[in-house]
């Protein structure tokens, strides 16, 4: 019961990882094309 419920978690936590990557790579993307170096 306990290793199925650990890898329960380990699946979920993957696809945590998996999603935090996609969302913080698109924002990378949506930062990099502001022009930071100029003033506001």
């Amino acid at each position: 019961m306990i290793p199925r419920l650990r890898q329960q978690l380990n699946e979920q936590l993957m696809s945590d990882q998996m999603a935090v990557d996609l969302l913080s790579s698109y924002l990378r993307m949506d930062l990099s094309a502001q022009p930071w170096d100029q003033p506001l």
